[in-house]
């Protein structure tokens, strides 16, 4: 638990054992090393993942994705959540790993396969993904409903929108030139740096920026205000764009938290034409967009008091929490140390980890069980590869 949901190091884990033996009085015996703190979470991750799926009553639904690319590698993960949204934004306790495995190249045939396999017999209510191809075709194929991510969509339709206008290119500019004064006497009014991976779904931050900018602008240093200068050319696209980020939001807020249903669809769609559709050309093409978006989504209810879920914040902060806590050093790929997933999520909620039965786990576990799940799951080391290249070099 100190180190899946406390966040510390496995060197820590001992200090903090350590501490705690100080203050009271050897309570906690021995000191683990760091080497078997990350084989006692290996061990424990591993029992997890092939732990026999239990659907609770109402189904379950998946939610799968792929990692970010680490050195020719991605991760594909899928988490078992309930079909029933739980009437919160889903969080790590909420689910758990149902499968995962390392590979350099996840077209269709890849994504369907593990999905066929991951499915029979355990058949879910529907999929939740990102927007991304393979993922799409993998679902239809296999004639699983398919819910697209409500984020990645609505970043989608941004940059169908606004990607190669006039303005959003001009405000990237002026943006990009701004960052060149980061280690100036103005560096602490810097905005946001630009994110080459999903940059429309995280361009909130960096609207939100320009907004209090722009609307303090009297209030900047006269550096500030030549370098910022842009802002005022470009005050109506700030403006524009800083209402849709805000529309955004209540949209989101409301299906994460609520999850989709018939009622919050119409709500959602309420809001669009009260917002959107009465706005210029531009924002009425967005708007209709949405309008499509959940009626298409809608579409998948089997029933008029369904309620599902069509987020897929959990898993990206989960891959989030796993590029955390792996090795510094990307070019190493993906090891071991990634059954740390499942374990997290396990004890991800402090309350049920009273029920936690560890000792059975390290004892149905065996190293060469990690060795055989490593060879079927991941993919050769890299650092190997360097070793052995730069060895034989020499």
């Amino acid at each position: 638990m100190l180190y899946c949901n406390c966040g510390v190091s496995s060197r820590g884990v001992g200090k903090v054992v350590d501490v705690v033996n100080l203050v009271f009085g050897g309570i906690a015996g021995e000191a683990p090393s760091h080497e078997t703190v990350l084989g006692w979470v290996e061990k424990y991750g591993y029992a997890l993942s092939r732990e026999s799926r239990r659907p609770e009553h109402g189904g379950h639904a998946l939610i799968i994705d792929n990692s970010v690319n680490m050195n020719g590698q991605e991760l594909h993960l899928e988490l078992e959540a309930p079909a029933a949204h739980p009437g919160h934004a889903l969080t790590h306790g909420d689910v758990r790993v149902v499968r995962m495995k390392v590979g350099r190249k996840w077209d269709t045939a890849a994504v369907k396969g593990e999905l066929a396999l991951s499915t029979a017999g355990h058949r879910p209510a529907y999929v939740v993904s990102d927007n991304a191809r393979p993922m799409c075709r993998a679902c239809r194929e296999l004639g699983l409903a398919h819910h697209r991510d409500i984020s990645h969509s609505f970043g989608m339709f941004l940059e169908r929108v606004y990607s190669g206008t006039e303005d959003l290119d001009e405000f990237n500019r002026g943006m990009a030139y701004a960052r060149k004064f980061s280690h100036t006497e103005i560096g602490c009014l810097m905005p946001p740096r630009r994110r080459d991976y999903a940059r429309f779904m995280n361009l909130f931050d960096r609207i939100d920026w320009a907004y209090l900018t722009l609307h303090n602008f009297h209030k900047l240093p006269d550096r500030g205000k030549t370098v910022f200068g842009f802002l005022l050319r470009m005050g109506g696209f700030v403006d524009e764009m800083k209402e849709v980020m805000d529309w955004y939001r209540q949209l989101e807020r409301l299906c994460k938290e609520h999850g989709l249903s018939f009622g919050t669809s119409r709500q959602c769609v309420a809001l669009v034409n009260s917002t959107f559709m009465q706005r210029g050309e531009r924002l009425r093409t967005l708007g209709q967009m949405l309008i499509d978006y959940f009626r298409q989504e809608e579409s998948l209810l089997e029933s008029s008091d369904a309620v599902h879920n069509i987020c897929s914040d959990v898993i990206e902060s989960t891959f989030g929490y796993a590029k955390d806590r792996l090795p510094s050093n990307k070019n190493n790929g993906f090891t071991s140390l990634v059954l740390l997933i499942p374990a997290h999520l396990r004890v991800a909620d402090i309350k049920s980890c009273k029920e936690l039965d560890l000792s059975d786990a390290m004892r149905r576990t065996k190293l060469a069980d990690i060795a055989r799940w490593r060879k079927e799951n991941l993919l050769p080391n890299p650092a190997k590869t360097r070793s052995r290249t730069l060895s034989m070099a020499m």
